[in-house]
């Protein structure tokens, strides 16, 4: 196995913007529909709602789309580990085994 470092720092960026675009959509989704009931909003509000959250869908498609063809250069580069210092944004219980 050859050691190389060519995509490590693309890597860790594009995993956080992933983990960035999933919390996005998650809390547009689940905060901007209760406040558009609660209060009452117009019905164009939930339009608002929903485009947005579909906005964040494409970015967070985008950054999956990005960490695959990252990982599988990776793969063809003749690399089948993580980067070292790779920090995964995971609860404590499942991080990878060293």
């Amino acid at each position: 196995m050859r050691a190389t470092t060519k995509y490590d720092g693309t890597l860790r960026v594009i995993i956080w913007l992933d983990v960035f675009w999933s919390v996005v959509a998650a809390l547009v989704c689940l905060a901007g529909s209760v406040v558009v009931a609660v209060l009452g909003l117009p019905h164009a509000a939930m339009g608002a709602v929903a485009a947005t959250t579909l906005v964040a869908g494409v970015f967070l498609a985008a950054t999956g789309a990005i960490t695959a063809v990252l990982l599988i250069l990776r793969l063809r580069d003749g690399n089948f580990f993580m980067p070292p210092d790779l920090k995964f944004p995971l609860p404590r219980g499942m991080h990878p085994q060293s």
